[in-house]
């Protein structure tokens, strides 16, 4: 699988759909998210999205066994992306952090060393 980020151009329709096309002025979409399958919406705070994926702006959306890592080019543009599939998708569960900070943790009771990370 291709792993790299794609600038992709999205719109969001009241259908419960976001297509996206290959640019702005693109007439043939490159793909749909149908967000009737949303099951999931989790919106990154930054330091856990840069750690995670080295981007900031960062939320997630997990539909129809696939989940999406859309990156806005600033928080108030992801903001708008968010409330705009709450508006046409009101019944998701929204994932809001409530709190971040760094806590020390062992992946299990074998582990000698303790280890830092950003939940």
């Amino acid at each position: 699988k291709n792993k790299s980020w794609k600038k992709r151009w999205f719109v969001i329709f009241d259908t419960r759909e976001i297509r996206y096309y290959e640019t702005e002025k693109a007439a043939q979409e490159k793909g749909s998210i149908i967000l009737d399958d949303l099951q999931i919406m989790n919106l990154l705070e930054d330091k856990a999205a840069k750690s995670m994926y080295k981007k900031k702006n960062v939320f997630e959306l997990v539909c129809g066994g696939r989940k999406w890592v859309l990156v806005a080019n600033s928080k108030e543009e992801r903001e708008l992306w968010f409330n705009r599939v709450v508006q046409v998708v009101p019944s998701v569960q929204r994932l809001d952090p409530l709190y971040s900070n760094e806590l020390s943790y062992k992946r299990n009771d074998r582990a000698k060393k303790w280890m830092k990370g950003y939940f």
